[in-house]
């Protein structure tokens, strides 16, 4: 159903490059990142949200196909007991019933899910 990627981050300090070239090159397989910067980071509790949200800025390598530089990871990465099931129905939306639809919405670059805690990391074009 939703694929663990493996080794979500701990915490936004957490996110590293190679984590984010798993995520992407999960439904993108030719792309690669060759570095990143943290814009603007709102966890869990700051505003009305089912997640916290980290706002990336992206530099893909010579070759990659294009794909958004700016992008937005909704993310729960302490998840409370009380959000863990919203992880599930989300990565789910993303990955394989709002690309299926004709409307224009966010393009997910990855997702992925830690059904056991309930942390999730998905990435969307801003």
């Amino acid at each position: 159903m939703n694929k663990n990627i493996g080794n979500i981050p701990d915490s936004v300090d957490d996110i590293s490059l190679q984590y984010l070239n798993r995520l992407v090159a999960d439904m993108h397989p030719d792309a690669s990142i060759e570095c990143f910067e943290i814009l603007e980071e709102r966890r869990l509790g700051e505003m009305v949200s089912t997640a916290g949200r980290v706002k990336l800025s992206l530099r893909y390598a010579a070759g990659s196909p294009p794909l958004p530089t700016q992008v937005l990871a909704k993310a729960v990465l302490d998840a409370p007991p009380t959000a863990r099931f919203l992880g599930e129905t989300e990565i789910r939306m993303y990955r394989h019933i709002l690309p299926a639809l004709k409307i224009e919405l966010p393009k997910c670059l990855g997702a992925d899910l830690d059904p056991a805690t309930g942390r999730f990391f998905c990435c969307l074009r801003t």
